[in-house]
């Protein structure tokens, strides 16, 4: 399916919620990142990103039907399995407490 701009994605039945809740996880993301970027050791958060990463990329690599399908997956697979703080740089600087990634 095509679409024109970004507002006709929105209006989509089928598409429009999926792309909210995206920019939602997106903007989430990009705020935890600058949050600990400006408050833990410079490396920290490339660290947890690589942690992420490796949890991650096997689901990325597998043969999805879609583009969007490929998405789901990964995201579907990121609430099942915690990325944790447990032990991490991240964690040893600020007292955390275990985080889950959800959906």
């Amino acid at each position: 399916m095509d679409f024109a701009t970004l507002e006709d994605v929105f209006t989509d039945p089928k598409f429009g919620e999926h792309l909210r809740i995206q920019r939602q996880r997106y903007y989430q993301a990009c705020a935890f990142r600058d949050f600990h970027r400006d408050n833990t050791a410079a490396r920290s958060v490339d660290v947890f990103k690589n942690d992420i990463y490796h949890l991650l990329i096997d689901v990325y690599n597998e043969a999805h039907p879609s583009p969007l399908a490929r998405i789901d997956a990964v995201m579907k697979h990121t609430g099942a399995a915690p990325a944790r703080l447990d032990g991490h740089a991240l964690k040893r600087q600020l007292g955390f407490r275990p985080i889950y990634i959800v959906n």
